[in-house]
């Protein structure tokens, strides 16, 4: 119990030194951007959102290499999740050390996290690097996962053709389920105007109004005889 309570008061005090490292240098680091809603970035929020954009960098990338190895090559194919893995993990890595430069993010909609960053392109360029970080995430696989780079049924052009018609096939399906859906319901159909003269009465609302009261209105305060 007393190593338990050790430990957590080590956790804590590294925690708040954490804290006030990366906060101190985000002091100086300008906003990127305004939002939509006239609020400037919080660069100390930088390091956490790098962070995010790595998890997601890492699911993408595992998910879409099981995929399109399944793809190329069924059953067999599936050695590809360690190449998704070996990316998704420099991915990680790569946004962790930008988040604690605090350096500027992605521009939102261009989903970043879908593309390699230079850490991996320059892994992919040099062929030892390639082949020694494959061979550190696949092990026993290796051979299957070099096999795979040359033999498959479907090439992955074929297999790139098939996923962008199959995002399309759904984006439309996607469009003609809430086209549907709003011709069943109009009532909870909600314009983009009507989002934003909402978003103004609503910041007009809370903000102080002028007072219209006069002199005359104000009630005197008498002493009581």
């Amino acid at each position: 119990m007393r190593m338990l309570n050790l430990s957590l008061s080590t956790i804590c005090r590294w925690g708040v030194c954490l804290w006030v490292i990366t906060a101190l240098p985000a002091a100086a680091v300008p906003p990127a951007y305004v939002g939509r809603l006239g609020n400037a970035e919080e660069p100390a929020l930088r390091p956490y959102k790098w962070a995010w954009h790595g998890v997601k960098a890492f699911v993408f990338q595992t998910q879409d290499q099981l995929v399109r190895g399944n793809m190329e090559f069924p059953v067999l194919g599936t050695v590809k999740g360690f190449r998704g893995v070996r990316w998704g993990t420099v991915e990680l890595l790569e946004s962790t050390a930008r988040g604690m430069v605090f350096a500027p993010l992605p521009e939102r909609g261009t989903q970043a996290w879908k593309k390699l960053q230079p850490w991996n392109r320059t892994i992919e360029d040099e062929l030892f690097l390639k082949n020694s970080c494959d061979l550190a995430f696949s092990w026993w696989f290796f051979p299957a996962l070099k096999a795979l780079d040359y033999v498959h049924v479907d090439n992955p052009e074929t297999v790139d053709t098939k996923l962008k018609e199959a995002a399309q096939v759904r984006g439309e399906r996607d469009k003609a389920y809430h086209e549907r859906n709003q011709s069943r319901h109009p009532e909870n159909t909600v314009s983009e105007s009507s989002r934003r003269r909402a978003r103004e009465e609503y910041v007009g609302y809370r903000l102080p109004q002028p007072s219209t009261k006069t002199v005359a209105d104000v009630p005197v305060m008498r002493k009581r005889p």
